[in-house]
């Protein structure tokens, strides 16, 4: 449900939320973008108190609250356990959230997520700190392929990429993006940043061979 843009208040958006309630305990695949919009904490805690539970059951998660007047409080209200997602968006840029709404995230939903494969976070012009982010990066599952961040504005050094790029933590990333715009990341964190992506593509290239080899050794062991 698409409603970015519109001149939507509280008042108008609780009864749409109303209607879609009964069905989300069916649904293994949730989209919202509310972004833009005027909604007030009372919307949301419509949706948190009515669905809660069935976040659960999802296998795809997003949700678009980009430059909406929230903050901790009620943000932190959706971090639950999804143990069963495997698409993650999450959209908060130019919200009021701080390291505590981050913190409820890694802590209550991100550790559970052991089947997760796309994680895509846009945090930007927020007051999260650093340490917020490393805590963020620690928690990431193995299991994750793709990766995106904005972190645009944010208190973020060279310290955060090498963290994450650790190759103990990233064994199956294939794709990561990060929009580093306004940080304190220096010109050789991005040279590092690149350096890592330049592994992640011969990576999947070295892969994509030894599938091709494998493929082809499986045609001859049949021909024969």
């Amino acid at each position: 449900m698409d409603f970015a843009k519109f001149n939507l208040t509280s008042q108008s958006i609780v009864p749409l939320c109303s209607l879609f309630i009964s069905q989300m305990s069916k649904l293994t695949s949730f989209g919202l973008d509310l972004s833009f919009t005027r909604i007030s904490k009372r919307t949301l805690e419509c949706f948190i108190r009515n669905n809660l539970d069935s976040l659960k059951n999802l296998a795809t998660f997003k949700l678009f609250l980009r430059d909406v007047n929230l903050g901790d409080e009620v943000v932190s209200q959706l971090f639950t356990p999804m143990p069963n997602i495997k698409n993650f968006q999450l959209s908060l840029g130019h919200t009021k959230i701080t390291d505590k709404a981050l913190g409820m995230f890694t802590r209550n939903t991100l550790m559970t997520m052991k089947n997760l494969e796309n994680l895509e976070l846009y945090l930007w012009k927020n007051e999260i700190s650093e340490s917020s982010l490393l805590a963020l990066s620690e928690s990431i599952p193995v299991s994750v392929k793709t990766i995106k961040l904005d972190l645009e504005d944010l208190d973020v050094s060279d310290e955060f990429l090498r963290e994450f790029a650790k190759e103990e933590k990233r064994k199956n990333l294939q794709e990561f993006e990060v929009n580093t715009k306004g940080t304190k990341i220096s010109s050789s964190g991005m040279e590092f940043l690149e350096e890592f992506k330049t592994k992640l593509n011969q990576s999947q290239e070295k892969e994509k061979e030894e599938e091709t080899n494998l493929r082809l050794s499986f045609m001859e062991i049949n021909y024969c």
